[in-house]
């Protein structure tokens, strides 16, 4: 066997995705862009939220992954663009309350 059969047996792609909340949502893209350029990783870890995308990654067929990736990002994301607009902790949890029930 020649060499370039050989490297390209040994080769393997694979997508490692680290955890940091906001990261998740780069993430999908990323895995969007692969789709796009028919760039299928064989393999895929991850870690926190990178955890949740590798295993929306994995769980799926190529054909679905983005789809499913949005839907999952599209369920977390509240869009909610303020902020408490007075101080303190107890308002960051009446915040945080009301945000999440959107």
């Amino acid at each position: 066997m020649d060499e370039p059969e050989r490297a390209e047996r040994d080769e393997c792609r694979v997508l490692v995705l680290q955890g940091g909340g906001a990261l998740g949502a780069y993430q999908a893209g990323i895995a969007e862009a692969m789709q796009e350029a028919a760039l299928s990783p064989e393999w895929v870890a991850g870690i926190s939220i990178g955890a949740i995308n590798a295993a929306l990654i994995a769980g799926n067929p190529p054909e679905r992954r983005v789809e499913r990736l949005r839907a999952f990002w599209d369920k977390v994301s509240s869009g909610i663009t303020v902020s408490p607009w007075f101080p303190g902790e107890q308002a960051r949890e009446v915040f945080n309350a009301w945000s999440a029930a959107f």
